[in-house]
């Protein structure tokens, strides 16, 4: 009705929300409300903030399901917004949205009107079945305050899943804690904390009450045959992030039988934010996880002051992904730590620094400059010369790694002997010469040299590449 009430003052408005087939019904009902001659856009999460200011309103569904950072970064467009959300429910949880974001949202635009639907539409008030529900998905799950006495001890330690199971009151704690650290979270994020396999629960707790929680993710130890199709891309296990990316990086099988720890989520109770308490718990983990792991790691989306977070704590960045999350409109970023295992860590971010600054101008080009100054300070200065180049392109023309992780090391071969160029078949020179050199768009590619479309560039691609290292071999 919105919608259909600013269209016929001939306004623009879209509606963004995660599949456009989730909002069927608002469009059924606008369709109803207005004539064929006038339309409402769909905006996808990762392209809000780039196509949102062609629009008098944009409205977000389920905006709790979005990383608050997104939703604030579009209020400092100079359009209306309409954000409309589940506080609780099946779809996740609205607690970060409530308590992060509404009241920024306060400060932002003080003239902003709230409403809230208390009354039920889909079931008659204090259904029987539906409070069943909200206790046994743990939906009513709330914080508690601690003590206003801060000079009592604060106790680091693990929280088996026996423990969870068994103490109610604990495990709506400790969820309601963790929902915090992540913008989506459902039903199956409780059952996972509560018989998920190597997942271990350390928290921060002052007598009774949860102050912060991580959950904690332990991978790799995995040997041949499964290490070797690992690395040549054949298979992508779940449940090793880490593990994997760190051997993959390097095209190093090896690194798969190390011990990895993953930490899934870590977040602070609300009521006590900014006490550095979240930092005291990772320092915590470290140490009971000094003698059972060999490197300990997280990924998160990348934004400025999570990354400052992690390099604060000396944790190294070692991938930026390519291309932005579709939910949440950010990169994912990679950071790891070693308890041994230095050597391996200084190869891996010399090679995120090299690809870092040259997709800068590319995949990155967008990356807001706070971030990209935090991503630099990240950069440390060579121990040695890293020798990975040739093998990378190599590995992409086996089809082991996708083209933005070669492309770096392709361009620099190509800049310390482009006479190789002249030695290429012609489609693979142009190929070079237009993606790599030139930074030229993969459409305009295919239609330049009439290609029937990205898979058939793809293998242009591969076959360039392998026509390159075969000369470049020899000289």
């Amino acid at each position: 009705m919105l919608a259909a009430n600013y269209v016929s003052q001939g306004k623009r408005v879209a509606i963004c929300a995660h599949h456009k087939q989730t909002v069927a019904t608002v469009y059924k009902h606008f369709e109803q409300l207005t004539n064929d001659d006038v339309k409402l856009d769909f905006i996808a999460p990762d392209t809000l903030l780039n196509q949102a200011t062609n629009y008098d309103l944009v409205l977000i569904d389920e905006a709790a399901t979005l990383p608050v950072s997104l939703l604030k970064k579009a209020l400092d467009l100079p359009i209306k917004l309409g954000f409309a959300t589940t506080l609780h429910g099946y779809e996740g949880t609205g607690r970060g949205f409530n308590l992060r974001f509404i009241p920024y949202l306060k400060k932002a635009r003080s003239n902003c009107q709230l409403k809230e639907l208390a009354a039920p539409i889909r079931y008659n008030s204090n259904d029987p079945l539906e409070q069943t529900i909200y206790q046994v998905l743990v939906l009513n799950a709330d914080f508690a305050e601690p003590s206003p006495d801060h000079k009592q001890k604060i106790n680091f330690c693990e929280i088996t899943q026996p423990q969870l199971a068994n103490n109610e009151s604990l495990l709506k704690q400790v969820f309601a804690v963790l929902v915090m650290a992540h913008y989506q979270t459902s039903a199956n994020d409780l059952r996972h904390m509560l018989d998920g396999n190597n997942l271990k629960l350390f928290v921060a707790e002052q007598n009774g009450t949860i102050l912060a929680a991580a959950l904690i993710a332990l991978e790799g130890e995995i040997d041949d045959p499964l290490a070797s199709d690992i690395i040549s891309g054949l298979r992508r296990p779940q449940g090793n992030l880490l593990a994997q990316s760190t051997a993959t990086l390097l095209g190093d099988k090896h690194l798969l039988a190390k011990r990895y720890a993953r930490i899934i989520r870590i977040a602070v109770n609300p009521f006590c934010q900014g006490e550095s308490i979240g930092t005291q718990l990772l320092i915590a983990i470290e140490s009971l996880l000094c003698g059972e792991v060999d490197f300990i790691g997280a990924s998160f989306g990348a934004e400025s002051k999570l990354c400052n977070f992690w390099l604060r704590q000396n944790y190294t960045i070692i991938k930026l992904g390519a291309k932005r999350d579709k939910a949440s409109g950010e990169h994912s970023c990679l950071v790891i730590k070693a308890t041994k295992f230095e050597a391996h860590l200084n190869s891996l971010n010399q090679h995120f620094q090299q690809q870092f600054i040259f997709e800068l101008s590319r995949s990155f080009s967008h990356l807001q400059s706070e971030l990209v100054l935090t991503l630099l300070s990240n950069r440390q200065p060579p121990v040695e010369p890293i020798n990975c180049n040739t093998n990378l392109v190599l590995r992409f023309s086996k089809g082991e790694v996708n083209f933005d992780q070669a492309r770096y090391a392709l361009f620099d071969q190509v800049k310390t002997c482009p006479k190789l160029l002249s030695q290429l078949e012609n489609v693979s020179r142009k190929l070079i010469i237009k993606l790599v050199l030139q930074n030229m768009p993969e459409a305009d590619v295919i239609e330049a040299l009439a290609l029937t479309g990205k898979k058939q560039l793809n293998l242009a691609l591969k076959q360039a590449a392998q026509e390159w290292c075969s000369h470049y071999i020899n000289i």
